[in-house]
């Protein structure tokens, strides 16, 4: 009995190591047979390989048809996933569109071919492919001929690419098919100007008000501008009224005015004028003065709004931004490369004439666009 106390005592006494010195020895087997196993699986890897590598052909003579194949998955794809047009915006889907299915005339083979393929790439059949005499067939209804998309590589059974623009010149493929021009080159388009269109054409007023006269001591006269100017940073429109002699520049430099006007002359005189306040007829004076600027003569008359003989044109764009441009009567501007600049103004017809000086073209522009 002492004897078996005393074993269980050194187990005791010795049961962390007995522990470890276990564990130790079971992570050295579970090693060696991982180990072992990584080895018997290379071999039967090597030994796979191996045989793959000795196969060889049944057929050696057969051509190879991965291009074939490849050409199939195409065609199987298509029917797999059929075009669908873009949803109409009071609708809340689009509907599908089956593209045109063509399959070989043999029948134990039927593969799906390309419609105007001549010969079945599985079979070999020689295909009965219907010529295409109209060169205005238009499978997708889109206004663009089927020849003319596949030429420049749209699908012609896609109705949605002609609102596209390939080349991102501002004009969709439809634009560019009805002007003759290149889709795919954005250097290929018709000029911009001829893609404008008269929104509107109204006067501007001139910036500056007869607002009164005085008789100096010498007999000469001082007139009364009340002048608008407006802020280029702020656009705050700014007021200042300015006496000028007969002669001088509609002008202050200690106000930091200058209207680039020149008063020329005053005028006045009696003018028979109906009077409401007595509802007949009775004499005024009427005063008018005068002005110049950059050769151009306006005549004002006393506190009363003048307009200036110059149209100011606003023009819309039927293409990119689809935005507007305004300018002034002979005022340059740009479109595309070009630079034009208003040169006729026909206020009854809404009718303006644009030139450009580098090429020496004109454009006539109505409410309708341009004059062909």
């Amino acid at each position: 009995m002492a004897l078996q106390n005393n074993f269980a005592s050194a187990i005791l006494g010795r049961y962390d190591k007995l522990i470890a010195i276990a564990g130790v020895a079971v992570l050295g087997v579970g090693a060696f047979l991982f180990a072992a196993e990584r080895i018997d699986g290379r071999k039967d890897a090597a030994a796979f390989q191996g045989k793959i590598t000795a196969l060889k052909p049944a057929h050696s003579d057969v051509a190879d048809v991965s291009l074939q194949l490849s050409a199939y998955a195409v065609q199987l794809s298509r029917i797999a996933k059929p075009l669908q047009i873009p949803p109409v915006p009071e609708r809340k889907a689009g509907f599908f569109v089956p593209e045109v299915r063509v399959w070989c005339v043999k029948n134990d083979c039927r593969h799906p071919l390309d419609p105007e393929c001549e010969k079945c790439p599985i079979c070999g059949t020689e295909q009965v492919v219907k010529p295409i005499t109209d060169v205005n067939v238009d499978s997708d209804c889109d206004g663009m001929p089927d020849e003319w998309e596949r030429k420049y590589g749209f699908n012609p059974q896609d109705p949605s690419d002609a609102a596209l623009d390939s080349d991102e010149d501002g004009f969709t493929n439809l634009q560019e098919f009805l002007d003759g021009t290149d889709p795919h080159d954005a250097k290929s388009h018709k000029d911009f100007a001829t893609l404008l269109r008269v929104r509107k054409i109204t006067a501007s007023i001139l910036p500056i008000k007869f607002s009164g006269s005085s008789r100096m001591p010498n007999g000469h006269y001082k007139c009364a501008f009340n002048v608008f100017t407006e802020d280029p940073v702020t656009k705050r429109r700014n007021f200042a009224t300015l006496w000028v002699d007969e002669g001088a520049r509609i002008a202050n430099p200690d106000q930091k005015v200058d209207t680039g006007f020149k008063l020329l002359s005053l005028n006045r005189s009696e003018e028979e004028r109906f009077d409401p306040i007595t509802e007949s007829k009775r004499k005024f004076e009427v005063q008018t003065v005068t002005i110049a600027k950059e050769g151009k003569t306006f005549t004002l008359e006393l506190d009363k709004t003048t307009h200036d003989t110059d149209s100011v044109i606003t023009l819309a764009k039927d293409f990119g931004d689809k935005g507007e441009i305004t300018v002034v009567e002979r005022q340059e501007f740009k479109i595309g490369d070009k630079i034009y600049r208003v040169v006729k103004v026909n206020r009854e017809t809404m009718e303006v004439v644009i030139r450009c000086d580098a090429d020496k073209s004109e454009v006539a522009l109505t409410r309708d666009g341009a004059l062909k």
